[in-house]
């Protein structure tokens, strides 16, 4: 699983055990083609358009998770909080 959101938005809790790298860095991070590979974003769309994009590098084997994260926390699905600086959220919550 691989989360292709900002870092600042990573910040916030990544679904727990996806890794991150930026959308425009996953065919230089992933080199092999027939691996297989989900994407995630905070609702879809972007890890949507990256898949599409991977799909039409020759990528086999690669998807997008419905929702993004925000479906993922609204399923009760595990998330992974890294540890921040102490007023990192009072900053991005708005």
């Amino acid at each position: 699983l691989v989360d292709v959101r900002e870092a600042h938005e990573r910040a916030t809790g990544m679904a727990t055990g996806a890794v991150a790298c930026l959308a425009d860095a996953l065919a230089s991070t992933f080199t092999d083609r027939s691996r297989e590979i989900a994407l995630i974003c905070e609702t879809g769309v972007r890890s949507s358009r990256a898949a599409e994009a991977l799909q039409a590098l020759g990528y086999e084997r690669v998807a997008s998770v419905d929702g993004g994260t925000r479906r993922w926390r609204a399923d009760g699905l595990p998330i992974t909080v890294p540890d921040g600086d102490a007023d990192f959220f009072e900053r991005y919550s708005r």
